[in-house]
């Protein structure tokens, strides 16, 4: 019976130990690569998300917004060929960076072209090439 009650225990600890380590990285510790700021602040791209997939490219996009102190995380499509991107799925943070807990919102998937659009221009630019 003791024997049965410490091995639980070891076991319940080393489960723990086990999936804290291949944990997936939390999003305030990715690999944010920098591209640029816009009027609501700077914008990056997580270079380890980025996949093409037939006529397609997805990647996440992490956005901060300064004077609300929160950020949002985006899936985003792109159509490197018609330039443009939709949206597929948004995560909202309260804080900068993608730091601390966050909502998932579905938006409407629509395609939004680059022509003009500095933001999606100078992602583009970087993903599909």
């Amino acid at each position: 019976m003791k024997f049965a009650k410490i091995s639980c225990i070891k076991r319940f600890f080393l489960s723990i130990v086990l999936a804290s380590t291949l944990a997936p990285i939390s999003r305030s510790e990715a690999a944010w690569n920098y591209l640029g700021t816009d009027q609501d602040g700077p914008f990056y791209i997580e270079t380890s998300t980025i996949r093409k997939e037939k006529n397609f490219v997805f990647y996440e996009m992490l956005s901060d917004y300064i004077r609300a102190g929160r950020s949002s995380v985006s899936l985003v499509q792109a159509d490197c060929s018609l330039r443009r991107i939709k949206l597929l799925r948004a995560k909202a943070y309260p804080r900068l960076m993608a730091n601390g807990l966050y909502k998932t919102y579905k938006p409407v998937p629509r395609w939004v072209s680059a022509r003009g659009n500095k933001v999606i221009e100078t992602v583009l630019s970087f993903v599909c090439q």
